[in-house]
């Protein structure tokens, strides 16, 4: 900011620093109003993944529901008999400025489960997205909703723009438990070829 005086004789005195002062916070209040303007604003990135435009996951697992998959924590590490397949619905975080994730502290959230009974393909096909299908596989010491988050991360933060599926095999989440899910993955091998083709 240039702040112009005009031309003053030499036997008058410099502006003082009270009234410099005044002058620099009167223009920089102006600017900062200006730049809170849009603070409340919300709406959807020009840029979003189709995930945050639609906060639905596809879900294919051979976990066990527990309590018929309807509430937290939807599956545990116990191994089913035989899969599910499910849409997950999501809590996107608030993008606007004056929220917790614009300071790194709001995130995705697992809302519901809604199991169907419709076959791999026609539940993508339903959904539409295009033919693009993200498939995300979780590792070792991984619980069905950290699975579902992170598969969450993955497509949002790629600005994924097909739709987003998880598999996810059962898992103990232990730290030494790595024998039980490296079975349960090799064991899950074929309903995860199902999903593939």
């Amino acid at each position: 900011m240039i702040i112009r005086y005009p031309l003053q004789r030499r036997s008058h005195r410099a502006p003082s620093r009270r009234a410099l002062l005044r002058g620099l916070l009167s223009a920089g209040s102006a600017l900062a109003l200006g730049g809170c303007a849009g603070l409340g604003a919300t709406g959807t990135p020009y840029d979003a993944s189709s995930l945050f435009v639609d906060p639905t996951l596809l879900v294919t697992t051979t976990r066990k529901p527990v309590k018929g998959g309807r509430t937290k924590p939807w599956f545990g590490p116990e191994r089913a008999t035989t899969m599910t397949v499910a849409r997950a619905r999501l809590v996107a975080p608030d993008e606007s400025r004056l929220s917790l994730a614009s300071v790194g502290l709001g995130d995705w959230r697992l809302d519901q489960i809604e199991p169907v009974q419709a076959d791999i393909g026609d539940l993508v096909a339903q959904t539409g997205g295009g033919g693009d299908v993200l498939i995300y596989v979780h590792g070792f010491k991984q619980t069905f909703e950290t699975a579902v988050l992170d598969a969450a991360h993955l497509s949002d933060g790629i600005k994924f723009r097909g739709r987003t599926m998880v598999f996810s095999w059962p898992s103990k989440a232990g730290l030494f438990d790595y024998a039980y899910d490296r079975d349960s993955a090799m064991w899950s091998r074929d309903d995860f070829e199902r999903v593939l083709s």
